[in-house]
């Protein structure tokens, strides 16, 4: 019974309800993910890139995909991401900060804490994980 009242109250702070997790928004594919962001499908890589890195660095490995498709997500990308995988297991994702592609000034940039689902302006410098995504 507890474990319903915490799930409960999880679910109200992240602004989900029980007929959006039955709903089932997110599916995996042979390339990954995909999630939905108002309304919208978003493919989600499979993995995370595979070390830590820079916001600078992530950028620049992000290019050297080469397609010029793929890109870090935005902060609105990265809640749905952290609701709709994170939290329901899926994605292997780390229980750790994520980067987005959205800078604040110079030095900074947006980034998630998934261990906490909390945003925060992070200095371009710290190493963060970085999961890209690509319009559907």
């Amino acid at each position: 019974m507890k474990f319903a009242i915490l799930l409960v109250g999880l679910m109200g702070l992240l602004g989900l309800s029980e007929t959006a997790l039955a709903q089932k928004p997110w599916s995996k594919t042979s390339k990954g993910y995909t999630v939905l962001v108002k309304g919208n499908t978003l493919r989600v890589a499979d993995e995370d890139f595979p070390k830590s890195m820079s916001w600078d660095n992530a950028l620049a490995a992000v290019a050297a995909l080469g397609d010029g498709k793929w890109r870090l997500p935005t902060m609105e990308e990265l809640r749905a991401i952290y609701q709709q995988l994170y939290v329901q297991d899926e994605g292997s994702f780390k229980t750790a900060a994520y980067y987005t592609g959205v800078e604040v000034t110079a030095a900074n940039a947006w980034a998630m804490n998934f261990e906490m689902g909390n945003v925060y302006n992070c200095f371009k410098g710290n190493t963060l994980n970085v999961r890209v995504v690509r319009d559907n």
